[in-house]
C-alpha cells in the first residue's frame, strides 16, 4: 500500500461511529476512528500501532482493492479493471502526497 495516500471519513463513515449501522469488524472500525481526512496512511498506522491489527487492516483495504481489480479483468475486461483503480482511489482517496 501507498503509505503516503490520505483516507477520508465519507458521511456513512461519520455515521458509522455513532450508530454502528455496518457493523464493520473491530479492526476497519478502529481505521474509521483514526482517519481524519489529512494524516496518509503512515501517519495512521503509526498512531494505531498500539491497537490490534491497524496495520494488517491496512493492507486488508488494499488487497481488497487489487483483487476486485483482477476479477474485474478476468470477468470484463482491462480497460474496466484499470477504470475501476482510477475511480476508486478518487473515491478512497483525496489525495497522494508527493514524496521523492
Amino acid at each position: 500500500m501507498d503509505t503516503r495516500l490520505i483516507f477520508v471519513r465519507t458521511e456513512k463513515g461519520e455515521a458509522e461511529l455513532t450508530s454502528r449501522a455496518h457493523g464493520l469488524v473491530h479492526g476497519l472500525r478502529f481505521v474509521l476512528i483514526l482517519v481524519d481526512g489529512k494524516s496518509p496512511v503512515s501517519r495512521i498506522s503509526d498512531k494505531g500501532a498500539g491497537l490490534p491489527n491497524i496495520p494488517a487492516t491496512l493492507e486488508e483495504l488494499a488487497h481488497t482493492a487489487e483483487q476486485c481489480k483482477k476479477l474485474i479483468k478476468l470477468l470484463i475486461d482491462d480497460q474496466k479493471a484499470e477504470e475501476f483503480v482510477r475511480r476508486s482511489n478518487e473515491l478512497l482517496f483525496i489525495a497522494t502526497t508527493t514524496m521523492q
